[in-house]
């Protein structure tokens, strides 16, 4: 105890009291080049005189008063401080210039693979095209823009018709060919990069149009009929068509605060079973009464039967 209060007492007096414990912190580069600094200027004037007493003893000018002999011993402190503090702080400068780079450059690589990673997140695997995750976002998205906007916003449900007896004539892996080859007929149909086209899940797919009406998106339907005609995939065992063909649902709706963006969805699923209902290679849409226009596709080529387009009077409730 006795020790303890000699000890703060001390530390009040304003002496400075170190312990066996106490750590002590290495001094710096530029600390250490000060004391040697100090002590290489402190015997450069000290041997001044000793430099005078040789000069004369060899029969040399000795015309160096000691204000000579000081000021050389400043210039050799000056070249020893740039020796001992400038150089030091030059490394020091260096070693920071490149730690900002290689930041930089991890920071550069930091970006490109979060934009890769969250491209990979966005896109199917297989098709390269937007997922099923992404196009919700991406509809919850617009249908808030539309309310905003008052504009219309259109879906097309698309689904490959008889795929899974393509896959069972085909093999599977020819099964993967063939929708890559629809989601390139699907993409080049579309004509605006504002437009999604994605991958809703298995063989089937969705187009999301912003803004657009439901003749706009009829006009998209006959567009991707004709598309995939192009491409004539060939398809012997289906029950359309020589060649690969798909069955379009059509919806259309100008959103409310009371609407949701599922309700646009099932009314295209709606359209969607309908049109495979009615034979498939069609499209069909549901539409309000006073919109109500029928209208057939055109032919896609001489050995496949026409893709019909027919817009139903109907209300989902």
């Amino acid at each position: 105890m006795c020790v303890t209060l000699a000890f703060h007492y001390a530390r009040s007096c304003g002496l400075r009291i170190e312990t066996p414990d106490m750590k002590r912190t290495p001094p710096g580069p530029i600390a250490t080049n000060l004391n040697v600094l100090l002590v290489g200027t402190l015997l450069a004037l000290s041997i001044a005189p000793v430099v005078a007493s040789w000069f004369k003893q060899r029969n040399m000018p000795t015309s160096m008063h000691p204000e000579a002999l000081i000021s050389i011993a400043f210039v050799a402190g000056v070249v020893l401080v740039l020796i001992g503090i400038v150089r030091p702080l030059y490394r020091a400068y260096q070693v920071r210039e490149e730690s900002l780079l290689t930041l930089e450059r991890e920071h550069r690589a930091l970006t490109a693979r979060n934009r890769q990673l969250a491209h990979q997140v966005c896109i199917d695997g297989l098709l390269g095209i937007t997922n099923r995750r992404e196009f919700e976002q991406r509809l919850s998205r617009e249908w808030q823009r539309a309310i905003r906007e008052q504009h219309p916003l259109s879906l097309l449900l698309i689904d490959v018709d008889h795929f899974k007896a393509y896959n069972d004539s085909y093999g599977h892996l020819q099964g993967d060919a063939c929708l890559k080859r629809v989601a390139q007929a699907l993409q080049e149909a579309v004509g605006r990069s504002g437009d999604t086209v994605a991958r809703y899940g298995g063989e089937e797919f969705a187009i999301l149009l912003p803004n657009t009406d439901h003749y706009g998106s009829l006009d998209v339907a006959q567009q991707v009929h004709e598309s995939l005609a192009r491409h004539a995939i060939p398809f012997a065992d289906s029950s359309c068509s020589a060649f690969v063909t798909v069955s379009i649902g059509a919806a259309s709706m100008s959103p409310g605060h009371r609407d949701h963006g599922h309700d646009l969805i099932r009314y295209a699923d709606k359209a969607l079973y309908t049109a495979k209902h009615n034979g498939r290679n069609r499209t069909e849409a549901f539409l309000p009464a006073r919109l109500v226009a029928s209208s057939k596709g055109h032919d896609q080529r001489a050995a496949s039967a026409a893709p019909q387009t027919h817009l139903h009077d109907k209300r989902i409730a």
